[in-house]
């Protein structure tokens, strides 16, 4: 948008507020801009979509937001003629690839991953007359590089104005992120690596993570596994990067020339690279301005910084001292109490929601003497959704290796002997 007006285009902006105190911020953040550059006077549309009734909704994900924000945008370009729409979002998030084992499939929100793009163009070539494009043109950039955008607009204190949690029911005026879901935490990182802490500190978070203890369970599993993802790709080259993420194949356009491809290929494992070296990077940093709180243990051991800066026993989200070990002369396993963290034979495997559910199932049958289970029961214990434990367990480390079948269909037991 800022490097759109820079280079004289004259971008119409869409909103949409499920709330009046939604709208508001999306004002709030207007006005600045517009300060900033007065090239052009940013037009803005807001509308109000929301749900009819005041009940809870059953699934809190936002999913569906990409359809409806691309929907809008369509109609709009389509009516004033325009035959491209911009939905813009960095790479990294676009890609939105899988840090941790529970973060697959629809767990994950992609709305602006290519596949998607693509695919609602073709869906608009069927519904309009001049179907508009559907575009990102951030597609192979971090979070870091999009935000130093704004520290060559010397627009930097937009920052200030702007929203990332994606769990902001309940928060503070003053402390609008939440500091522990992922776009928080890729928002902390980021701002620190484009040197914009004074405009985005800690203290507007309602946990740091680097500097506060990390609540046990999804909160460390979500800050451990952004670091370890980062460690992992930061050295992987592109061949290697697909072979461990098939997923990237989905955003190569398969109308594109060989050329055109390996090109796609290279920018989206180049900008993965980048974004892994950048996170460690501000990790770096940060050990080395807290290294006397970190000498004088005056940080919380679940803090960020004291469970990556230590020994690797400490860096994953081992057992806590409530944890239960099980029959040492079988194979060693200790627990977290919400079963959130399993660790066998020094091995850690980490589950959030139902997976975890289903963990604690296992291993109070087991420790009762009941090894194999019915996945039926399991499943309803564990109070999932899916139907087959395969389903639930699809891409995680556990499945096949701490969990397997037994003889007997449809029963399976943990892999302890």
């Amino acid at each position: 948008m800022i490097e759109a007006a820079s280079s004289g285009a004259k971008p119409l902006l869409i909103g949409h507020s499920p709330a009046f105190h939604i709208a508001h911020r999306q004002k709030d953040l207007l006005d600045p801009l517009r300060s900033k550059l007065k090239s052009w006077h940013f037009p803005y549309l807001s509308f109000a979509v929301h749900r009819r009734t005041n009940e809870d909704p059953k699934d809190y994900s936002q999913r569906t937001r990409a359809f409806l924000y691309a929907t809008i945008g369509a109609v709009i370009a389509d009516k004033l003629g325009l035959r491209e729409a911009t939905i813009a979002d960095n790479g990294v998030v676009s890609l939105n690839l899988p840090i941790n084992d529970q973060l697959l499939g629809a767990r994950a929100s992609r709305s602006t991953h290519p596949r998607f793009l693509r695919m609602f163009t073709e869906l608009g070539a069927q519904v309009f007359h001049k179907p508009p494009q559907l575009k990102n043109p951030l597609w192979s950039r971090t979070r870091t590089e999009v935000i130093e955008v704004l520290k060559g607009a010397d627009a930097q204190d937009l920052v200030e104005a702007t929203r990332s949690c994606s769990r902001p029911r309940n928060l503070a005026r003053l402390q609008p992120q939440c500091g522990v879901c992922s776009q928080c935490i890729d928002r902390r990182f980021a701002t620190l690596a484009a040197g914009l802490e004074e405009h985005d500190p800690g203290e507007r978070y309602r946990l740091d993570i680097f500097r506060q203890g990390l609540p046990d369970g999804e909160a460390r599993t979500m800050a451990l596994s952004y670091v370890r993802f980062a460690q992992r790709v930061s050295e992987m080259q592109g061949e290697d990067m697909f072979l461990e993420f098939p997923q990237l194949a989905d955003c190569i356009e398969p109308a594109q020339s060989h050329a055109s491809q390996r090109e796609t290929a290279e920018a989206l494992t180049n900008m993965i690279q980048r974004h892994g070296r950048t996170i460690l990077r501000v990790l770096k940093k940060q050990i080395e301005e807290h290294s006397e709180k970190l000498a004088g243990s005056t940080l919380p051991n679940d803090s960020l910084l004291r469970l990556v800066s230590g020994p690797w026993e400490q860096a994953e989200p081992t057992a806590s001292p409530a944890a239960t070990p099980i029959d040492e002369s079988r194979a060693r396993i200790s627990y977290s109490p919400d079963f959130s963290t399993v660790v066998v034979d020094g091995r850690t495997f980490n589950f959030v929601g139902a997976r975890a559910r289903a963990m604690g199932v296992f291993i109070k049958q087991w420790e009762a003497g009941i090894p194999e289970l019915n996945q039926h029961f399991v499943l309803t214990e564990a109070e999932s959704e899916a139907s087959r434990l395969r389903d639930l367990l699809k891409g995680s480390r556990a499945w096949g290796t701490l969990v397997v079948r037994c003889s007997k269909a449809g029963f399976y037991r943990l892999n302890l002997d």
